[in-house]
């Protein structure tokens, strides 16, 4: 992967493999949400997408955001490479994630 638009392409391949809702999300009226909405039974993950080259890094209101969202009890996971997102599909299809 080179770019974070590579990294996000693989993670909605890879949910459409396996079977899990992948959404790009995009809130005009809301600045900072994370890239990605997965869902699988009845559960809802969300997904920042960083570069896999270690240069991206959450601003400080994607990291306000992220905050909110996990004090509302839903999961966020923040991506920087293929070996993270193999781990979040693993939880997700579990049930843990």
């Amino acid at each position: 992967m080179r770019t974070e638009r590579d990294l996000q392409a693989f993670i909605i391949a890879s949910c459409k493999k396996r079977g899990i809702l992948c959404y790009k999300f995009s809130s005009p009226a809301r600045r900072g949400v994370p890239d990605l909405i997965l869902a699988y039974r009845g559960r809802v993950t969300f997904v920042e997408v960083k570069s896999p080259t270690g240069r991206g890094r959450l601003s400080t209101l994607q990291e306000r955001e992220i905050q909110r969202l996990n004090e509302a009890r839903f999961f966020v996971w923040v991506v920087d490479s293929v070996e993270v997102v193999e781990r979040l599909l693993s939880e997700v299809l579990e049930g843990t994630s």
